[in-house]
């Protein structure tokens, strides 16, 4: 079973990829998202996120972010996990195309390197199929229209608010609530 795995770029055949916390550089400095501080998406750096989607791989490539905090090229692997790999709980019902495992992973195979000037709806579409809403309603249409729901109505949005967005629009400011003009709307796929 293939995994890849997008991040730094420059590592090498039989290289190990490590968590967050047993990485000397990384260890001691958050991860940030958005401009902000998180705890790497719910695992405190304890984990290796892994996909079987190359797609998926590419688009964490592409939105890597050195250490230093400046954008950088990332790069694609192809890697065997040291653990079994299991549900990421960012993702749960995507398991095995999306998840994470503990240890780490070797990789095995050294492919793309992708730039760093990414449009965000690139992430979004390569991702959609697995983003779901609390009601297990999916984010995305076939067409990657955000799907209009009661919750989105609550929080003052439209039907046409949404289509105007575009596909593949990334959620995240739509789910705070973000008033329409405050949007950040991304240039077209």
């Amino acid at each position: 079973m293939k995994f890849y795995h997008g991040g730094v770029a420059g590592l090498s055949v039989g290289d190990l990829i490590v968590p967050r916390q047993d990485h000397p550089v990384w260890r001691t400095r958050s991860v940030k998202y958005n401009g902000k501080i998180a705890d790497s998406f719910g695992d405190n750096g304890k984990t290796v996120s892994l996909t079987k989607d190359l797609e998926i791989a590419r688009a964490y490539a592409g939105e890597y972010v050195h250490y230093d905090d400046t954008r950088k090229p990332g790069q694609v692997y192809e890697v065997e996990p040291l653990r079994r790999p299991y549900a990421d709980l960012d993702f749960p019902t995507s398991f095995p195309e999306i998840a994470r495992c503990n240890h780490g992973a070797e990789i095995v195979a050294v492919l793309d390197v992708v730039e760093i000037a990414q449009n965000p709806r690139v992430k979004t579409k390569a991702l959609a199929t697995h983003m779901f809403m609390t009601n297990l309603v999916p984010v995305y249409d076939e067409q990657g229209y955000i799907n209009y729901t009661p919750a989105l109505a609550k929080k003052g949005y439209t039907r046409d608010d949404l289509r105007s967005l575009g596909p593949w629009m990334p959620f995240d400011e739509i789910d705070k609530g973000v008033p329409m003009n405050q949007i950040k709307v991304y240039d077209p796929l």
